[in-house]
């Protein structure tokens, strides 16, 4: 169906022409819809950064597509003008470099970011005939500076009893904006009530902080993992940047009690022990007694004229002594 003119009889007599167009698809409108500015939340300080433009013409043509950082405009894209790119310099972003041949209608390419360059940025499409709409939209950038090594832990010990206090200290140096600490014991996150405090300190000269997380928990039992506690703490900037660092420590035990080496000077000796200064005085004793007694035997045997052979005498000696002595 095309499009129709229908007279309209206005009051006072007078006659209007209303114009009534009339699309396909039941009277709804047709045109440029669905702007959606892509803008990353985050990009490492000298990475390149690329902002997208999205929208849906929707049957009109496009007539421009512009950038904004806050209100100033720094990049228009126009496809019915030669050249159909233009870049527009900005008061204060110097450093702002856009690349023109990987930027167009859809797509805003940025090179090597600064901090300088953090901030808002839109952008703006206007549709040509017949609808001529124009449609916005908006996304914040933040431009990062990671930190340059891993988080430190500080205070901590090599050893702790059951009932000590561990209280340590997480560092992690010159970042923009200040990393997000967090804490895990034996690879679970702790609760925010064992974290003391964070701070945050910020350098006068470059403008990147330090943040400072200081973790106090009371040891128990449960708390030691085969002997031993490991803390980790995490630090993290956006989803650009996340470094962990992990200490350990073992459990102290009570030292167990040593058996005692006093003897009293009155304890009683046992009684086939011999006195240590009795030991010698007795063993001559036994030796001469046994020496008597063998000569007696000997000489009474003599006396009856029994003859005893030397070796004999000797073995007799011999067994007679061992006997005593042992």
């Amino acid at each position: 169906m095309g499009d129709k003119t229908t007279p309209v009889r206005a009051k006072g007599g007078s006659k209007v022409c209303l114009l009534l167009f009339l699309v396909p698809g039941g009277g709804h409108f047709h045109g440029l819809r669905h702007v959606r500015a892509l803008v990353p939340v985050a990009v490492r300080e000298g990475d390149d950064a690329v902002l997208r433009c999205l929208f849906d013409l929707n049957g009109d043509a496009l007539y421009s597509v512009k950038w904004y950082k806050g209100s100033r405009e720094l990049f228009r894209y126009m496809p019915r003008e030669i050249p159909s790119v233009k870049v527009f310099p900005v008061n204060g972003l110097y450093d702002l470099v856009i690349e023109k041949s990987k930027s167009n209608g859809t797509h805003l390419f940025l090179k090597k970011v600064t901090i300088n360059l953090s901030g808002r940025y839109s952008c703006e499409v206007s549709a040509d005939a017949p609808s001529f709409r124009t449609a916005f939209a908006s996304g914040d950038m933040n431009i990062v500076v990671v930190p340059s090594s891993f988080p430190v832990i500080q205070g901590m010990k090599p050893r702790y009893k059951l009932g000590d206090t561990l209280e340590v200290q997480c560092v992690s140096k010159s970042s923009r904006p200040a990393a997000n600490l967090s804490w895990s014991l034996n690879g679970k996150m702790l609760d925010s009530e064992y974290v003391k405090q964070t701070n945050v300190k910020k350098d006068s000269e470059n403008g990147l902080e330090t943040s400072i997380s200081t973790l106090m928990l009371v040891l128990h039992h449960h708390h030691f993992v085969g002997g031993r506690i490991k803390v980790k703490c995490t630090a993290s900037v956006h989803n650009i940047y996340w470094k962990t660092t992990e200490n350990s420590a073992e459990e102290e035990k009570p030292k167990d009690a040593e058996p005692s080496t006093y003897r009293s000077k009155d304890a009683v000796q046992p009684s086939n022990v011999p006195k240590k200064d009795d030991d010698s005085e007795s063993m001559a004793s036994r030796a001469d007694h046994s020496h008597r007694l063998s000569h007696v035997v000997f000489e009474r045997l003599k006396n009856t004229g029994f003859r005893i052979p030397s070796i004999v005498q000797l073995i007799c000696l011999y067994i007679l002594r061992y006997n005593i002595i042992s």
